[in-house]
């Protein structure tokens, strides 16, 4: 998993963002996973009032499946960084990972519900990487969790 910086919420913050579409939501969680992962500067503005998130944002916000929006977040930062890294432009990257260029789209901002982690993670084979699943018992007595490590 990517080390991340400590989400906080300032005001209502999170009560608003709760509050839009769920694909708002998807496109803006996706977002601030990226500025939690250090990829957008850090300037925050003065805190006024806040609250300490988890590092799954999709959670903080009592989404449906967020251990899976966590996964794809993950994903889908990796293969954006490796795009990147290629130098790839939307066009080159849609015909190497066999999809339309508004796909690559989607995937760049984190409009990520049509993708699958199976789908992601071919996405990443064709780009070159291993991929490893490691299935371990749950330490707790509740559900286990989807944890992705990049």
């Amino acid at each position: 998993m990517t080390l991340l910086k400590q989400l906080v919420w300032i005001g209502s913050s999170k009560a608003d963002l709760k509050n839009l579409p769920e694909d708002v939501q998807d496109k803006m969680s996706y977002s601030l996973h990226k500025a939690q992962a250090g990829r957008f500067p850090n300037n925050a503005p003065i805190e006024l009032s806040y609250e300490i998130g988890s590092e799954n944002v999709f959670a903080d916000l009592g989404m449906i499946n967020a251990d899976e929006k966590l996964a794809k977040a993950e994903l889908a930062l990796k293969i954006n960084q490796l795009l990147k890294a290629r130098g790839l432009k939307q066009v080159a990257a849609a015909k190497l990972l066999g999809i339309d260029q508004a796909k690559v789209s989607y995937l760049s901002t984190g409009r990520l519900s049509g993708f699958s982690i199976e789908r992601l993670m071919k996405f990443l084979a064709l780009l070159g990487q291993d991929i490893e699943i490691i299935i371990t018992p749950h330490k707790a007595q509740d559900l286990g969790h989807i944890t992705v490590v990049c």
